[in-house]
């Protein structure tokens, strides 16, 4: 049976993962109204926050962020929003990799095709993207940021995801 993800709980991770990245470096991240882009980057470029809690080995790619009403999701939305970079938080991990939207976007145009399209559920919607492995994308990010060797990390990860911290 497929899992079905509750979307508050979700949500709330994804501004646990954007409260932490501004309080982490907050001479570099501001947070936003998270309509059009989660955080502010270097007080000019958008940036778009995925946190992911899972240890896969993948980067969950959304592409359409609800199948009925076709709707584009993930790094293809975010360039409509017309945020500059897109990142994934990888709590399991403790990393944080930066994209360019539009390298991203490039490299998944040219690429996509090699991956399986994976549906995923929650109570209100259906979502359709795709888990790449992190290896083989990891060379386009801009920036990959060890949190490990940041000051108060430990401690802004348990504040924020006490639950995944054991």
């Amino acid at each position: 049976m497929q899992k079905v993800y509750e979307f508050n709980e979700r949500n709330n991770i994804g501004k646990n993962g954007e409260y932490l990245l501004a309080e982490l470096f907050p001479n570099t991240f501001t947070l936003t109204d998270g309509m059009e882009g989660d955080l502010i980057f270097k007080y000019e470029h958008k940036f778009e926050l995925k946190t992911d809690t899972y240890k896969s080995g993948n980067f969950f790619f959304e592409k359409i962020s609800n199948v009925r009403l076709n709707n584009k999701g993930g790094v293809w939305q975010t360039k409509e929003h017309g945020c500059n970079y897109y990142a994934f938080f990888m709590l399991r991990y403790d990393k944080l990799f930066i994209f360019k939207v539009d390298e991203i976007l490039d490299w998944l145009d040219k690429n996509v095709d090699n991956y399986h399209e994976k549906t995923v559920k929650n109570p209100t919607k259906e979502t359709k993207g795709y888990a790449i492995p992190m290896n083989d994308v990891s060379h386009v990010c801009v920036k990959i940021i060890d949190l490990n060797n940041s000051n108060n990390y430990k401690k802004l990860k348990n504040k924020y995801f006490n639950e995944f911290c054991s």
